[in-house]
């Protein structure tokens, strides 16, 4: 059985370029996501700290 050519267009660290850009992107998100809460906080956090603020007992709340 004859070998396959090896592609000499194609470097050997495609994986590993494409790892590197797919963490890349990860880390992105991640800031964007975090840059979004700080600007916005979802509702659930904001009703909580209304809450809080007003005195009212938390503790029952359901926090999922």
């Amino acid at each position: 059985m004859p070998e396959p050519e090896k592609d000499e267009e194609r470097p050997d660290n495609v994986v590993s370029l494409g790892t590197e850009s797919m963490v890349a992107i990860a880390e992105e998100l991640r800031r964007m996501y975090a840059a979004y809460l700080r600007e916005k906080p979802p509702e659930r956090i904001a009703r909580l700290m209304r809450q809080i603020e007003r005195g009212e007992d938390i503790s029952g709340d359901d926090v999922s």
